[in-house]
């Protein structure tokens, strides 16, 4: 049997077999159950099995096994933008064609809202095809809240210091969270907030990275997608990004 109803109240007329029925009674549903007694010729009978199309869904929340098959879910969109479901990529590796060079000491970011929770222990970058880090002092990967359009970047995650960090072409990059200095070695990502993956290489030559290049002026645009930070010393514990056309990819597993 289907039952089709809209703004939560259904028509007085079913067909069972194929043979109409009077309904004395309206129904109303909520959370899935019929919270009044479906009536024929004046006696109460059970419903079971019955489905409900609504016209829209403004309140509660449904689990996956519930949804309509039509509905795009987080592991299909998952599989459009090429990620798995335990990782986030701060620039979709389909868009990361490009590929970003920092200045001298520069720190590069960019910002990314995940579309669901997440805790992460690693992050990786990937070194393109031209310059490799040399002379490195100080190389690491960081993450930090951003949770307004010029506003402050806030430190929040990142890894040790590693000089070994971008030396060989086209090669992925991946290191732990580290906590010394109190920092933690997992982090959870929360659904629908604003942050940033960014790195510092402290060197004579910087690295060429693989990213995603978008003019200052759109990259800029809330909400920004990338930015920069002159010379550094090492990530910073709080910054405020400055207009920058590259953005890094990222992945945080």
């Amino acid at each position: 049997m289907s039952l089709s109803y809209n703004n939560s109240i259904l028509a007085q007329t079913i067909s069972v077999s194929g043979t109409n029925t009077s309904v004395t009674g309206v129904l109303i549903a909520t959370s899935g159950n019929f919270t009044n007694s479906l009536q024929v010729n004046n006696v109460n009978v059970s419903v079971s099995g019955h489905n409900h199309d609504a016209s829209a869904i403004n309140t509660g929340t449904f689990d996956d096994s519930r949804l309509s098959s039509n509905v795009v879910l987080y592991p299909q969109f998952n599989n459009v933008l090429g990620q798995a479901s335990s990782v986030i990529d701060a620039v979709s590796r389909v868009l990361a064609n490009g590929a970003v060079t920092a200045t001298a000491n520069q720190l590069l970011v960019s910002f990314f809202t995940p579309t669901t929770t997440t805790t992460i222990s690693q992050i990786s970058m990937s070194t393109a095809g031209g310059a490799v880090a040399s002379g490195v002092t100080l190389a690491r990967m960081g993450i930090y809240t951003y949770p307004t359009d010029g506003g402050t970047a806030t430190l929040v995650a990142r890894t040790a210091s590693d000089t070994s960090l971008f030396a060989a072409n086209s090669t992925l990059y991946t290191r732990s969270l580290d906590s010394t200095g109190g920092y933690p070695a997992t982090y959870t990502l929360n659904a629908g907030t604003r942050y940033g993956v960014a790195y510092v290489v402290v060197g004579t030559t910087q690295p060429q990275l693989v990213g995603r290049v978008v003019v200052s002026s759109v990259a800029g645009l809330s909400p920004r997608i990338s930015g920069a930070s002159g010379t550094q010393s090492d990530l910073p514990t709080s910054f405020t990004p400055g207009s920058n056309s590259q953005a890094p990819f990222a992945r945080l597993s």
